[in-house]
């Protein structure tokens, strides 16, 4: 014997409850709520709503037969809505035309789902008597003619779902907050192992992935100074600006975000004035500073192609990440600065050993001429560069000059420049003639950017005379025996800058008393600690003094002396001087 219709409906209401029993995961109670309930509400369209544990207030949680405008609404206690809910008004049927419908109609939050509709079926979902959550219908005109046979069911049936709802949801979130921190822990372990900047940035993101879903990822670091991004790693497509959003830190939600030193989570960019537009298919987004020791790092960014797809708890998390990112960046930076170091220092090394091999390890020992030079490496080994050789009998070259650069490359650059000017200083050519041919070479040879100051000389011991050449170098000090003195600066430009470049002749008589002292810009543009220069008045004040000392004594004084000026226990740039004393003539030269 068939049922009747009353029977049927009770049947399917028992057997919707006992399969909502049957489940232990709140997706798949959800799923099958949202796909059996309001088909027993005889509707087609129907919205849930459930009190989220972070919110405290009924919030937007599913829909089925239409899209809503804004998915993450909540309910005020203020809207009509929520004021019928929790009525004594008997639910769960408005009837059509009533002043609830009228008052349904006034509710902002229907309004701000895009629902066109007025719910026909408000089933409240009580838990103890107290509200939890909400389902709104739409049923059909032929639904409404067995009210009174189905309200007591659908009630009941209302507090079932409820329970079982909450329920597999608060295991959800139990097994979920488990799992954050079975994450936070891992992620832990894993970043703080990992030196390599890139890789850690690159191994955050995939991380986070696991438990924050995202379409986009994005980290920008600061540099040390916090001004301008110096390193970004996405995840997801190329942005279409890529760092636009923080020309100035002015433009966009991680600007923002970097200037506040605040989290911003964004549920709907286009609403959002401060946000920048990074990719076409933004919907949501949600950014977290990489704070470490109160200073700013960088920004932690997340964009969804979804409206609303970050909530708060997952904001918290990431917060969670970001600080235990920022630790970890801040000991990869610290790992590379040590390393960057130990090259420095290596490079350093090397320099300084090819810079002691090029320079003279003995002098010419010539009658009526006094030699010698002091050289002491600084921080950044730079490329000075003098010599001393013994062209010929009576004829001595002498020479000091500077090569643009530190570390290795200026090194190298020195030794180009040392086996270059070695293998022409024989030709039987005038010095500036000498000097234009070897600025020519090194034009060829050199970069660009690269350049020398160069001073060369020959000395006659047989008259007397110095022929030089002054390439844009620091022009060396002739002080004669009465205290007057002249700097020797005819030349011309520097060398490797522009091809057949003109360059003058020097030449000078040199009587016994006189002293040459040659010397590179470590020494005049040494600074003491207000940043004032020692310049090339003080040193002249100071040859003055010495000049009646051995050349050896001569340097140790002009050492010490830069020394105690820049107040320093190593200097900045490196210390090279030579000095050349005439002395009266007793026996023939020798070498």
């Amino acid at each position: 014997m068939p049922l009747n219709r009353s029977e049927h409906y009770k049947k399917q209401i028992k057997q919707f409850s006992a399969e909502l029993t049957n489940y232990s995961s709140y997706q798949g109670a959800l799923r099958f709520v949202m796909a059996t309930l309001p088909v027993l509400c005889g509707a087609k369209r129907a919205i849930l709503l459930i009190t989220k544990e972070m919110d405290k207030w009924l919030s937007f949680e599913k829909a089925v037969g239409f899209r809503p405008a804004a998915p993450a609404a909540f309910l005020s206690k203020t809207d009509p809505l929520f004021k019928l809910l929790n009525s004594d008004q008997e639910l769960p049927f408005v009837q059509p035309d009533s002043v609830t419908a009228r008052n349904l109609g006034e509710s902002a939050f229907l309004r701000k789902l895009g629902i066109k509709w007025t719910p026909s079926v408000l089933l409240p979902l009580n838990i103890d008597g107290k509200l939890w959550g909400a389902l709104l219908c739409d049923a059909q005109a032929s639904f409404q003619a067995h009210l009174e046979d189905r309200t007591p069911l659908l009630l009941e049936v209302g507090r079932q779902t409820a329970l079982v709802l909450r329920h597999t949801r608060v295991t959800h979130l139990l097994r979920r907050i488990a799992l954050e921190k079975d994450l936070l822990l891992a992620l832990s372990r894993k970043i703080n192992s990992i030196l390599d900047l890139d890789k850690l940035l690159e191994t955050i993101l995939d991380s986070l992935q696991q438990v924050v879903p995202y379409d986009k990822g994005s980290i920008f670091l600061l540099d040390p100074r916090g001004k301008t991004i110096a390193r970004t790693v996405h995840r997801g497509p190329a942005p279409l600006f890529d760092d636009r959003c923080f020309a100035q830190k002015r433009e966009g939600l991680c600007a923002w975000v970097l200037q506040n030193n605040k989290p911003v989570l964004v549920h709907d960019v286009s609403k959002d004035p401060r946000y920048f537009p990074m990719y076409l298919d933004t919907q949501s987004e949600l950014d977290v500073p990489l704070i470490h020791h109160e200073r700013i790092l960088g920004v932690l960014n997340l964009e969804s192609n979804q409206k609303a797809a970050f909530q708060k708890n997952q904001r918290k998390l990431v917060q969670a990440v970001a600080g235990q990112a920022a630790v970890a960046i801040d000991h990869a930076w610290l790992y590379a600065e040590a390393m960057e170091k130990k090259e420095m220092e290596r490079e350093l090394n090397i320099a300084r050993q090819l810079q002691r091999v090029l320079l003279p390890r003995r002098w010419p020992k010539v009658d009526g001429y006094d030699f010698a030079a002091l050289n002491i490496p600084s921080r950044a080994v730079g490329g000075d560069l003098y010599d001393c050789i013994q062209l010929s009998s009576q004829r001595i070259g002498i020479t000091i000059g500077d090569v643009a650069g530190k570390g290795i490359p200026g090194a190298l650059l020195m030794a180009t420049l040392y086996s270059t000017y070695r293998s022409m200083v024989r030709l039987p050519v005038p010095v500036n003639e000498m000097i234009f041919e070897l600025n020519n070479v090194l034009k060829d040879r050199i970069s660009h950017q690269s350049y020398v100051t160069f001073f060369y000389g020959v000395l006659s011991t047989e008259t007397d005379e110095l022929f030089y050449c002054n390439a844009g170098h620091c022009h060396p000090i002739l002080l004669h025996a009465d205290g007057r003195w002249q700097p020797l600066e005819a030349g011309g430009t520097v060398l490797g800058f522009v091809h057949n470049a003109p360059y003058e002749l020097g030449r000078i008589q040199l009587q016994p008393g006189d002293l040459i002292f040659l010397y590179t810009d470590g020494i005049t543009e040494a600074m003491d600690p207000r940043g004032e220069l020692f310049g090339e008045e003080r040193l002249l004040e100071n040859l003055r003094e010495w000049r009646r000392l051995p050349v050896k004594g001569i340097l140790r004084n002009a050492f010490r002396t830069i020394k105690s000026f820049t107040n320093e226990v190593r200097l900045q740039d490196d210390f090279t001087a030579m000095a050349v004393a005439v002395t009266p003539k007793q026996n023939k030269s020798i070498y």
